[in-house]
């Protein structure tokens, strides 16, 4: 099994580096963003690890949802050969928005 990151993924993971950057320093940027990629790496060993996300059940595919320091959330869904990163999602936004981050 392998992990593929969706082009947005990659940018919401920079733009979230940026962002604690420049409020809280370099340091507390490059910690959250490391703790992003390990939850991400520990869906190797248990890929259905998270919960389904609620706010997507409505999609065809089955989208799941890994909590990362309560405020972010990892996007993905599960196929036989890989785990597929979609989205990383700030949960203090308005979570109706998060169908349209998925199908934008």
């Amino acid at each position: 099994m392998v992990i593929e990151w969706a082009d947005r993924a990659k940018w919401r993971l920079r733009s979230i580096f940026d962002y604690y950057n420049l409020v809280a320093g370099r340091e507390i940027a490059t910690a959250l963003v490391t703790d992003i990629k390990n939850a991400v790496k520990s869906l190797l060993k248990f890929p259905k690890m998270a919960a389904v996300e609620p706010y997507l059940i409505e999609f065809p595919q089955e989208f799941r949802s890994l909590v990362v320091r309560r405020h972010f959330k990892v996007i993905y869904f599960v196929t036989e050969t890989k785990i597929y990163i979609v989205t990383i999602w700030d949960c203090r936004q308005n979570p109706d928005n998060l169908k349209f981050e998925i199908v934008s």
